[in-house]
Order: C-alpha cells, then structure tokens, then sequence
C-alpha cells in the first residue's frame, strides 16, 4: 500500500505494532459521566496498562474539546492513559494536553520515527 493512500488510523496502527502493543479497535469505553463513548483503539501490552487513542483526521488544527472529550473516557474507563493522533494541533491545545495528561501524536511524528520521512 503507497503512503499517500494510507489513511491515518492505518497508520497509527503499523506505528503501534511496530512497538510491540496488542491493539483493539473500536472499542467503546465509559466516559466520566457515565456515557459510553467509542475510542479508536485501545493498546496494552503485556503489562496489562490500556491506553485509549482517538484519531481526529481533519484538514485543521484539533482544538481543545477534542482532548477535553478524550480525558472524559480516559477517567471514566480503566484506562491508563489518552493519546489523540492527528495532522496538528494548535498551541494552545498543545498546553492544554500536558494539564490533562494526553499525549499528542502527530501524522508526521508517527512517519518519522518509523523512519518513512
């Protein structure tokens, strides 16, 4: 498959292969007020630490209600941690994900690291 046809969850998918995590795909998780809400993937690995990732693939920045929905679940389900993959991300989201613990993951760092850029 060419990398220009790949979509984004796909690759999000080889980069966390790559690294050694099991991944489940749509899998729906309680958010903090109780709602069940679908994350993208969750991956663990033989530790047993799940971690929900949301893949938001819009041709702009992902702003902040995105990473506030993502820490919701985070908290409300047995999930260790949040990660949110995406094109880019403004600044001020950038700041607003170290306050609440989700990681950024960006399309070109994903590439970059697998060493396909």
């Amino acid at each position: 498959m060419e990398m220009n046809n790949e979509s984004l969850k796909e690759l999000a998918y080889r980069y966390f292969v790559r690294q050694g995590f099991n991944v489940d795909f749509n899998v729906k998780v309680k958010s903090e007020d109780g709602k069940k809400q679908q994350v993208d993937m969750v991956i663990s690995k033989n530790s047993g630490e799940k971690v929900g990732v949301l893949v938001v693939n819009w041709g702009r920045s992902i702003g902040v209600n995105v990473i506030r929905k993502l820490s919701q679940i985070v908290k409300g389900g047995n999930l260790k941690d949040g990660i949110l993959i995406g094109k880019t991300f403004s600044e001020h989201s950038r700041r607003f994900a170290k306050d609440y613990n989700i990681q950024l993951l960006s399309k070109s760092k994903m590439q970059l690291n697998m060493g396909e850029l």
